[in-house]
């Protein structure tokens, strides 16, 4: 074929994002259930629904998603960076989500409100969900050393820079690949064509000789194709 270059996406396409986020966040919180009876899924799945709802309500929350960052990374991300409305998210995510999440799973749990432990179980989630994503799913390195000979490839990933930097090199998976596209240094986040086509003037190539790999209907596919690009849907 025509094919010289593969564009994967990151997050639940290489490496599992949303699992790591969940086992992290019922470690965390292990230590406030016992006598309970409650089921740990429940009060995970709790705690992130009523962060994604803090989140979605936040002034900040257009330009966030426009960059493809979550209610779960929001939790976690360091918000690095000089851009002024990063530091503006920055500073809304350390002195008002982060604190209302976690006095709000306290309250939930019908525990007295006590800012010292939100802030202790802020923390403790912060360095769990870092010791996490170092294994990619099973097949994801076979697959890009039978494509490495072949084909130029390339990482186009949604997020902070910081974090999703973070999470390439733990994943050990960064030198794999020619060009690794992050939404928050470009400002443009998937599923605009800006992305992709960052990615591909990265490696040299143009639509017709590339393929997209990824998870994500809205972002990978829909957005690959109205740049050009076939997808592989993962």
């Amino acid at each position: 074929t025509a094919v010289r270059a593969i564009l994967f996406d990151f997050d639940e396409t290489l490496v599992p994002d949303t699992d790591n986020v969940i086992g992290a966040l019922e470690q965390v919180i292990a230590p406030l259930l016992p006598g309970t009876h409650l089921n740990p899924r429940h009060v995970v799945q709790s705690l992130r629904n009523h962060a994604d709802k803090l989140f979605h309500q936040s002034a900040h929350y257009a330009h966030l998603h426009m960059l493809g960052v979550s209610a779960d990374e929001g939790l976690w991300a360091d918000f690095a960076g000089d851009d002024s409305a990063i530091a503006a998210a920055r500073q809304w995510v350390v002195q008002s989500y982060r604190p209302a999440v976690w006095e709000g799973l306290l309250e939930a749990l019908e525990r007295p409100a006590d800012p010292d432990l939100a802030a202790q179980l802020s923390q403790a989630f912060y360095e769990e969900r870092r010791n996490r994503g170092r294994t990619p799913y099973a097949d994801t390195v076979p697959a890009l050393d039978a494509l490495a000979p072949r084909y130029a490839m390339a990482l186009v990933t949604n997020g902070l820079s910081d974090l999703q930097r973070l999470k390439v090199s733990i994943s050990g998976l960064g030198p794999r690949f020619g060009a690794i596209i992050v939404s928050g240094e470009v400002g443009f986040g998937k599923p605009e064509p800006q992305a992709f086509q960052a990615a591909m003037q990265a490696l040299g190539v143009g639509p017709e000789a590339a393929i997209m790999v990824g998870d994500s209907l809205e972002r990978d596919v829909l957005g690959a194709r109205a740049a050009g690009i076939p997808v592989v849907w993962v």
